[in-house]
């Protein structure tokens, strides 16, 4: 201990949850005089030492897993405290000796003080101990019964035994203490008890025996001065490691010996965690082509996901500018990133960016795409038991519609759908269409597709190319899109993805063309016996030798099939829910470590601490490692300036907005039969009036260039006569029966 001495306190902040080697708290103590406090009233701990050895409880927390400490500044405070110099033997003293200090009401501070005492005082100490039990071990009494003539003489011998009394085991206890820790380090301490409340004081003498005891009346300084003057008995590192316990209100740090990292490569992942809790200057890496494996990564709201992807995605940027970007995202987190990267951001909904959901991508095959459109969109229109019958009439009508264009006008689309409907599950009658109860509820499940082609921007022929726009990279942020209709988004889009994937050839393995994002996959993964996560398993396998990564990014492991998961081999699992955490330890490799102890330390993670589950390359083969728990890169995004590239390309391609026109419907001569007219748009009729007499002139709002349906009615409001109309400044409407 230096002198003058100048105290730091630090708090405890975290422990181990199980049991730590104390004797290495002890080495990396080293000589320093040091005391373990303990707060009563505020149910806290601290160590104190001297602020030159202030460097200390950095090097134990990177020492023992779980033991975290917080500077608390000076130690300072006057009291008088009770020091007292005590022996409990070590066998009988419990490691959870001082928990009970805080369960049964105490007050005050008490402190344990251990100050290592030099070589000279050491060998003293031995001397002692020696001499006291190489004196006299056994004295004898004698005792006679006399009882007279005819009486009998007894005579009784009482044995004092030193060598089994209660002083001869204490100091048998302390030499073989000694004597074992001169063998090994060395290093002996004075330790001494000291209370500020003498309940406190009375309860420490109710377990152990006394040897010394003084009242100090002084502050944190004065009285670690007063151990090291006072006279006390020493004892080895083993016996004061026994007393080395914090308790309080810490939390408790759940460790994992998990083995170290073994990383290459371009891209990031994060930084190594030794035992799960003690974070390295080892930045784990992985080659940009290993995300060809499929990534997925989950974890709780704020555990640290969409930044880990961010982090992922600038790495591929930053490393390959060949390498085609798409993220569809449920939320606008995406958007600033999105900008500040020189990426097309599309708001769905919001910037009214025309695209035509329909269209099949250049050099995709066309049969694959519309037969994956019909499976996708019946399964995101939540359509249960009718979801197959709703499939047969997508299909039915994607091979009369596709048979024509790869690039069909969504609004025909949607009309081949409803006529395919009919000829599968109604018939017409002379007032209209009876729908069985399969066409009334297939025709209740298009409410969102419908509800999306209402939108001008959905429902025009031309549009932005995605593949194009991908190159350079593409948000998509469906933030704006209703609950129901999010769903379709998501299928819709990742259609178009998957057949960008499709039209790529087979020698990409060591190569990343494409990297897709998914944030919230469940969205289009929930229905876990759906054909969407068959056809998803099988894709899997696919993009690895097409050079197509996928991140799936969800809250729960559960919310993605097992199959999925298995199938990718790359997985960062963050904080975890108590239900399936379980679940999780399972998908991951663990060296020699039970998957109950794995899903405990799920359950307790940190945000941006996550387990690990990887794949490296040696040479030419990938191989295997194990799993390792690392800390996500906190990706920050930096501002940019730069317009939103979108508004450019939509600029040069002339690719407009429909828009709101005030129409000028004129009804030109019509036959007797005809008493009235019905305009309509996707099934939903828009007004219907009465024709009394022709001409007839009135106005209608109408989006210019959008195909309507027009209906002239007889009388009884059956249909005489249909057609389509397109909007335009003036529309004009003529009979053509009599």
């Amino acid at each position: 201990m230096h002198d003058p001495m100048s105290l730091e306190r630090f708090d405890v902040v975290s422990v181990p949850d199980k049991p730590f080697d104390r004797a290495v708290f002890l080495e990396a103590m080293g000589k320093e005089s040091f005391m373990i406090m303990y707060d009563l009233e505020s149910r806290s701990c601290s160590v104190v030492l001297d602020s030159l050895a202030a460097h200390i409880p950095g090097l134990i927390s990177s020492t023992i897993a779980g033991l975290e400490f917080s500077k608390a500044g000076s130690a300072g405070g006057d009291a008088e405290y009770q020091v007292v110099s005590a022996y409990r033997g070590i066998e009988s003293f419990p490691q959870s000796f001082m928990s009970e200090v805080f369960d049964i009401g105490l007050h005050g501070t008490m402190c344990i003080a251990f100050v290592p005492i030099c070589e000279r005082e050491l060998s003293q100490t031995r001397e002692y101990i020696e001499r006291r039990l190489g004196g006299i071990s056994v004295a004898r009494g004698y005792s006679v019964s006399d009882s007279g003539v005819g009486r009998r003489t007894s005579t009784s011998v009482q044995h004092k035994d030193f060598a089994s009394s209660d002083e001869s085991s204490m100091l048998n206890e302390m030499l073989e203490s000694l004597n074992r820790s001169i063998m090994a380090n060395g290093t002996a301490y004075k330790v001494a008890f000291a209370a500020s409340d003498h309940g406190t004081k009375e309860y420490l003498l109710q377990r152990m025996v006394e040897l010394e005891s003084h009242s100090v009346g002084t502050d944190m300084e004065g009285l670690l001065r007063h151990v090291k003057d006072m006279r006390g008995l020493a004892f080895g590192s083993d016996f004061a490691s026994r007393l080395i316990n914090f308790y309080g209100n810490q939390s408790v740090s759940y460790t994992l010996p998990a083995s170290y990292a073994k990383s290459g490569g371009d891209i990031a992942l994060g930084m190594f965690m030794k035992d799960s809790v003690h974070e390295t200057a080892n930045v784990v890496r992985i080659y940009r082509s290993l995300l060809n494996l499929g990534f997925v990564i989950s974890g709780l709201p704020g555990s640290g996901k969409t930044r880990e992807a961010m982090a992922v995605i600038d790495s591929v940027a930053g490393t390959s500018k060949g390498t085609m970007v798409v993220v569809i995202s449920p939320t606008d987190e995406w958007n600033a990133f999105a900008l500040s990267h020189g990426m097309s951001l599309v708001r769905l909904c919001e910037d009214r960016v025309p695209i035509n959901l329909f269209k099949c991508p250049g050099g995709a095959d066309v049969r694959r795409f519309y037969e994956s459109l019909a499976m996708i969109l019946s399964t995101a229109s939540a359509a249960g038991p009718y979801r197959n019958p709703m499939e047969k009439c997508m299909l039915n009508a994607f091979r009369r519609v596709y048979a024509k264009t790869g690039a069909p006008d969504p609004i025909a689309v949607h009309r081949e759908i409803e006529e395919s409907i009919i000829r599968m599950h109604a018939k017409r009658t002379n007032t209209g269409v009876k729908y069985t109860k399969h066409g009334e509820n297939i025709r209740s499940s298009l409410e969102n597709l419908v509800a999306i082609l209402q939108m001008p921007e959905y429902s025009e022929r031309k549009g932005i190319c995605i593949e194009e726009l991908a190159s350079g990279g593409i948000v998509f942020d469906i933030s704006n899109a209703g609950v129901q209709t999010k769903a379709y988004f998501y299928a819709l889009l990742l259609n178009q993805i998957y057949s960008i994937a499709s039209s790529f050839d087979s020698n990409g393995d060591d190569e990343l063309r494409l990297l897709v994002c998914l944030e919230e996959a469940q969205m289009v993964l929930r229905d876990q016996r759906s054909p969407v996560v068959e056809d998803l398993r099988s894709r899997i396998q696919d993009f690895r030798k097409k050079g197509v990564g996928l991140m799936l990014l969800a809250h729960s492991i559960s919310d993605i099939e097992l199959g999925i998961r298995r199938l990718c081999q790359l997985k960062i699992y963050l904080k975890q829910a108590p239900d399936v955490a379980e679940m999780a330890a399972g998908d991951l490799v663990f060296a020699n470590v039970k998957d109950d102890a794995v899903a405990s330390r799920l359950k307790h993670l940190d945000s941006r601490v996550g387990a690990l589950s990887y794949m490296g390359r040696e040479g030419n083969t990938k191989a295997t490692r194990d799993t390792v728990f690392i800390k996500t890169i906190e990706y920050r995004d930096t501002p940019s300036a730069a317009g939103n590239p979108i508004d450019e390309y939509v600029r040069k391609r002339r690719i407009s907005t429909p828009r709101s026109i005030k129409s000028s419907i004129i009804i030109g001569p019509m036959p007797e039969s005809v008493a009235g007219m019905r305009m309509s748009y996707l099934g939903e009729e828009l007004f219907e009036i009465g024709i009394d007499s022709a001409p007839l002139v009135f106005q209608a709002e109408l989006v210019e260039g959008r195909t309507y349906w027009v209906e002239l009615l007889d009388q009884r409001g059956r249909v005489v006569e249909s057609r389509d109309v397109e909007a335009a400044s003036e529309v004009r409407i003529n009979g053509l029966v009599d």
